[in-house]
């Protein structure tokens, strides 16, 4: 008797440990979809310009506007003003328009600018009457992008193939030690600078076509 006594409480103290063992396990796995579940979220909620992250401090967004954005130059600054909202008033922004023979147009003007909303709602409005056409140059904004030093430069244009004193701008940024994202819209770039200087800053370079670009100002 007193042996199956001792038998009945190890089998109970057996299915109480594996019991225990399972609930904690299943607290395990809960614990860990919570977490993938609130990373996944934090991930969702980052900012980004037509579907590449901006995951930088300041960054400067430099738009064409010549005749080869025209017919989507005012998606593409939605598009711009819809990343602009995501940044934060943590990080800095600008946005500069490629020079163009009447001038060049930029806010804030001189530099960066926390991305608060009253800086965001003045950009809207400086830029309302922007409008696209006639030809531009991306070497002057360039330039003068990088000599404000931000963590990333955003360029995004409708030419597929950049002039030369364009192209020599771009390759010459590699070694400014800013990385350069670049959004074509359209055709596919067949100016090897462009690859070169997303490649070796470590940015990106997507096409879109102006129906993605539709989309990702909603």
């Amino acid at each position: 008797m007193r042996l199956s006594i001792v038998v009945v409480c190890a089998a109970i103290v057996v299915m109480v440990g594996v019991v225990a063992a399972i609930l904690v396990l299943r607290g395990s796995k809960s614990s860990s979809a919570t977490s993938a579940g609130a990373g996944s979220s934090a991930a969702a909620g980052g900012a980004d310009f037509c579907g590449v992250p901006i995951n930088a401090a300041s960054v400067i967004f430099l738009l064409d506007r010549g005749n080869s954005i025209s017919d989507s130059f005012d998606s593409l600054k939605a598009a711009c003003f819809r990343s602009l909202k995501q940044l934060g008033p943590d990080r800095k922004f600008q946005v500069i328009f490629w020079d163009r023979d009447t001038g060049s147009a930029e806010f804030p003007a001189g530099g960066m600018h926390n991305a608060t909303a009253g800086a965001i709602e003045d950009c809207q409005h400086d830029f309302q009457d922007v409008v696209a056409g006639g030809s531009t140059h991306l070497g002057g904004a360039l330039r003068e992008a990088i000599d404000r030093k931000p963590q990333l430069i955003m360029i995004a244009t409708a030419k597929s193939e950049l002039e030369q004193d364009d192209a020599a701008a771009l390759s010459a940024s590699i070694t400014a030690g800013v990385r350069i994202d670049f959004i074509q819209i359209g055709s596919p770039s067949s100016t090897p600078a462009v690859s070169d200087v997303t490649r070796s800053t470590g940015g990106h370079l997507k096409t879109i076509s102006t129906a993605d670009l539709r989309d990702f100002t909603k």
